[in-house]
């Protein structure tokens, strides 16, 4: 039976003191403290622990020391409680969050590991071990001097080292490893510089990309192959059909020979187009372009075609607008400027500058047969052209797929002419 709580105690249980003095302790003590707490009735010594307490606001937390007193001639026992809830709560929060760290860290695809400076390894999960081919962690600690030793070029370790203390992370950061069997792989990290008691600790995720550097290779080679040797084989036939066609021939044969010329045509307009995509996914600069300089060279470069086709155009260069692409801009705007002189049928081709928010680009509009409502997001599509195209149907991909590597858009809309409006924006510099 409770004979007096103090001020502190009563808070803790959120309770008057009429509602605590003569009523049995156990009636605040959870039924399972309560429980080993009644086992220890009667034995003459001072017992701590940490016990829950039900109070009005819910679960409590508490340590306690107890210690057997005599209280007015009879045997009673004196217990003193710290209030521990928020010491609780935030552990097991961090057990929690412990918890669910562990299990991302084991269950990740990528490799992720803990390693000193010196290449001391102090953590790493299974798709680490996996990747290059150990059990255990205890036998990739035995088997190697140091976490470094996985890698071939040591220069390579050298200039990561130096580069993640110099600027305290790193990222993509490729080198080749070597699995337990001898099998060399390619790996790409990133990671950063942590301090631990005065230690620098790195952590870092790392991916095999050896499949990856295959395919590369292999496309590379691929692209070569397309861009070199078949280009030069095209050559040699437009050669040939050149010369064929200084000879006397009927319309009939003559009809034939321009067929296969302009099927010649159309695949060095495909190698070209390809060669350009190859360059777009390799290409990582991003720079300041003037869209005004880039504009007006290619305007230049269409004039004459588009002269003989009856086409003016009229080129506005009434802002000098900068903004963040590559090399690759000069080829959008070519696309675009080339896709409205051969499929429009339009006379008249207006070429000018625009700024929306953040972006800033170029407008080439004309007075044409427009682009279907229905084909609008279409023809930004691989292989869609118009049924007068006799083109390779990568033009307006292309032009799509380098604007967003830049980081822009590419739109299509109606003219007040009656024809296409085709805007590429890119973000203002």
């Amino acid at each position: 039976m409770i004979k007096y709580a103090n001020t502190k105690m009563l808070e803790i249980l959120g309770c008057d003191k009429e509602e605590v003095i003569g009523k049995p302790y156990t009636s605040f003590v959870h039924p399972e403290d309560a429980r080993s707490l009644e086992r220890l009735k009667g034995e003459n010594l001072t017992y701590h622990r940490e016990i829950r307490f039900i109070s009005k606001k819910g679960i409590r937390y508490a340590e306690i020391t107890v210690t057997p007193i005599k209280y007015m001639g009879e045997s009673a026992m004196l217990g003193s409680f710290i209030d521990t809830t928020e010491r609780k709560l935030a552990e097991e929060a961090l057990y929690l969050n412990e918890k669910k760290y562990r299990q991302v860290v084991e269950n990740a695809v990528e490799g992720i590991y803990r390693i000193t400076l010196d290449g001391e390894f102090l953590e790493v999960n299974d798709s680490f071990l996996n990747m290059f081919g150990y059990e255990s962690f205890e036998e990739l600690v035995e088997e190697t001097e140091d976490a470094w030793q996985l890698y071939i070029q040591q220069k390579a370790v050298k200039k990561f080292i130096q580069s993640i203390k110099k600027r305290k992370k790193v990222r993509n950061y490729e080198m080749e490893g070597m699995r337990k069997d001898g099998r060399v792989i390619v790996t790409t990290q990133s990671a950063v510089l942590t301090n631990e008691n005065g230690n620098g600790v790195i952590e870092g995720i790392i991916q095999d990309i050896t499949a990856r550097k295959k395919a590369e290779e292999e496309a590379e080679f691929y692209n070569s192959l397309l861009r070199h040797d078949l280009g030069n084989k095209n050559q040699i036939i437009m050669g040939y059909l050149e010369l064929l066609s200084n000879n006397d021939l009927s319309e009939k044969q003559r009809t034939f020979l321009e067929k296969a010329l302009q099927a010649v045509r159309t695949g060095n307009e495909l190698i070209e187009k390809i060669r350009y995509l190859h360059q777009a996914s390799e290409e990582t600069g991003i720079r300041t372009v003037s869209l005004e300089k880039v504009a007006k060279k290619v305007v230049e470069g269409y004039v004459m075609e588009a002269e003989k086709k009856g086409i003016e155009i009229k080129y506005e260069n009434s802002k000098k607008l900068k903004v963040r692409a590559g090399m690759l801009v000069e080829e959008v705007i070519a696309n675009l400027l080339e896709n409205s002189i051969k499929h429009s049928n339009a006379t008249k081709i207006k070429i000018y500058p625009v700024e929306e928010d953040r972006f800033a680009g170029i407008c080439i509009e004309d007075n044409g047969v427009g682009v279907p409502e229905d084909m609008k997001e279409e023809i930004f599509k691989k292989k869609v052209k118009g049924k007068r195209s006799s083109g390779s149907g990568l033009g307006l991909y292309l032009v799509k797929k380098i604007v967003e590597k830049y980081g822009g858009k590419v739109e299509v809309a109606d003219s007040e002419g009656g024809g296409a409006k085709f805007i590429v924006y890119f973000e203002k510099r």
